[in-house]
C-alpha cells in the first residue's frame, strides 16, 4: 500500500507538472504554440529523457535542483533573521538557518544517483 501511494503521489506531480509545462509554453510563445502541442512536447521529452538516462541520475539531479532551491530559500532567511532583534531567537534563527544552508550546500555539491 506504501509503494501505490507513493506511485500515485508521484504520477499526480507529473501530471500537475505537465498540465503547469503546457500553460507556461502557451503563454511564453504568445499562444503561437498551443497548450495541445506543448502537453505532446513536455510528455515527448520526458520520455525520451527517461529512456536515454539513467533514472537514478535524473533522481539526484531533481534532488540537487530541489536543494539548490532551497539553499536560496535558507539564504533568505539567514538574511530575514538578521533583522531581528537582538537577542537568542536571532542567534538561534541564524544558526539554524545557516546549518540548513550547509546541508544544502553538500547536497548540490555532493549528491550521486544511487547504483
Amino acid at each position: 500500500m506504501l509503494v501505490l501511494a507513493a506511485a500515485m503521489s508521484q504520477f499526480s506531480a507529473a501530471v500537475a507538472d505537465t498540465a503547469g509545462a503546457g500553460g507556461l509554453v502557451e503563454e511564453e510563445s504568445g499562444g503561437r504554440i498551443p497548450v495541445r502541442y506543448a502537453y505532446v512536447a513536455a510528455i515527448g521529452l520526458g520520455i525520451v529523457l527517461v529512456w536515454t538516462t539513467n533514472v537514478f541520475e535524473i533522481i539526484a539531479l531533481a534532488s540537487r535542483a530541489f536543494a539548490a532551491y532551497y539553499l536560496s530559500q535558507a539564504l533568505t532567511a539567514f538574511q530575514i533573521a538578521g533583522h531581528r532583534p537582538e537577542g537568542r531567537s536571532r542567534r538561534i534563527g541564524r544558526i539554524a538557518t545557516a546549518l540548513a544552508a550547509v546541508l544544502l550546500i553538500w547536497v548540490v555539491i555532493f549528491a550521486v544517483p544511487a547504483d
